[in-house]
């Protein structure tokens, strides 16, 4: 059963490199992701050879043992690639990072060049005399070392949520990650607990390492996969940068969104087929960026959008209280052709003019 699940797990991980590689989103925060991935997926295979092709494992023994030493990095890159900088992968401080990695690789190099039988001699004393010192501590730092990351990351999250260009989707998104974050760090104390109990010559029912592989690879996949299938849940967007020195505060915007409605709707303003951002920010008497900003972060969307909004809503009054046609009832919404007003009609409606006014009638009678 054990072997099944790995062989899911690598099939899993390698459609996950494949579908992200085909995702237009920032470079360095799908490289970042793609080399976590890469890393559960070469410890699942490490242990599928343990179990499938043992003399092979023998000869790569212990060879995977470093590879939790890259995940803290490699989710602090993805993590800043999303939050700080598009470059994180230019920056020298990054490659800092790694160099506990490194170390590790370098002391073990010894260790990979020996000869099959002293690997076996060991795997041997090993299973006699149970976990040595030195991989228990090992074992230790490593567990040590990603709860280190993950914790500074959920740190800097908390103030994350604070910063003022980020609208209230990108906050609720962001409750989101810091949840998948504690949960990884709730697996790994848990993983890490099962290991003591080992150390402590207990006969525990779960092997920590494979318990550890299996249960942090699906998260990582999880993570992988809902940022696929809908990537705004795990990477929070930004208010445009030119927002950022508005000088608008929160009773600034409130103000002006309220001035903004109440304009609308006197006599139906929204209705005018000439009607510009620059026509409503001079009745204002605001800047039409800050105009354009306001609309942005409080409804959520931009201003054409939030006008057709508007005059799809009257467009519905009209066609269940009068008798004009669609082209006239489009004109008298604002609509400069029949096209535009289908085409705003269905995205905002979901159906055609024709489809609405006939659900709408069957509902009457």
């Amino acid at each position: 059963m054990t072997h099944i699940i790995l062989y899911l797990g690598i099939i899993q991980g390698l459609f996950l490199l494949l579908a992200l590689s085909l995702m237009q989103h920032k470079k360095d925060t799908l490289i970042s992701l793609n080399l976590l991935i890469a890393c559960s997926v070469l410890i699942l295979f490490a242990d599928l050879l343990s179990i499938n092709h043992p003399n092979l494992k023998l000869k790569l023994y212990r060879m995977e043992e470093t590879i939790p030493l890259l995940f803290g990095p490699l989710m602090l890159a993805h993590y800043r690639s999303i939050f700080i900088s598009n470059n994180v992968f230019k920056q020298w401080s990054t490659y800092g990072h790694f160099l506990p990695f490194v170390a590790f690789v370098l002391i073990y190099l010894s260790f990979y060049l020996q000869p099959m039988e002293l690997k076996s001699a060991y795997i041997t004393a090993r299973r006699t005399n149970g976990i040595p010192a030195s991989v228990a501590l090992f074992a230790g730092f490593k567990g040590v070392h990603y709860l280190v990351y993950m914790l500074y990351i959920l740190h800097d999250l908390k103030h994350q949520k604070k910063r003022s260009d980020l609208n209230q989707e990108a906050i609720h998104n962001l409750h989101g990650l810091s949840a998948i974050l504690w949960f990884k760090v709730m697996v790994l104390v848990l993983v890490y607990g099962v290991f003591i109990l080992q150390v402590m010559g207990f006969r525990v029912f779960l092997d920590s390492d494979r318990l550890g592989s299996l249960v942090l690879s699906f998260i990582m996949y999880l993570y992988a996969l809902v940022m696929f299938v809908k990537p705004k849940v795990l990477l929070p967007q930004l208010k445009a940068q030119k927002y950022l020195t508005s000088g608008l505060t929160a009773t600034d915007k409130q103000r002006i969104f309220a001035k903004f409605e109440a304009t609308l709707n006197h006599n139906k303003l929204f209705t005018d087929p000439d009607l510009t951002l620059q026509k409503l920010a001079s009745l204002l008497e605001v800047k039409p960026n800050q105009l354009s900003q306001v609309i942005n972060e409080i409804s959520g969307d931009n201003f054409y959008n939030f006008i057709n909004a508007l005059r799809i809503k009257e467009a519905c009054q009209m066609m269940l209280t009068s008798e004009k046609s669609m082209l006239s009832i489009s004109m008298d919404c604002g609509f400069n052709s029949k096209s535009a007003f289908y085409r705003a009609f269905r995205k905002v409606m979901g159906s055609s003019p024709s489809q609405f006014k006939n659900s709408q009638k069957k509902v009457t009678s």
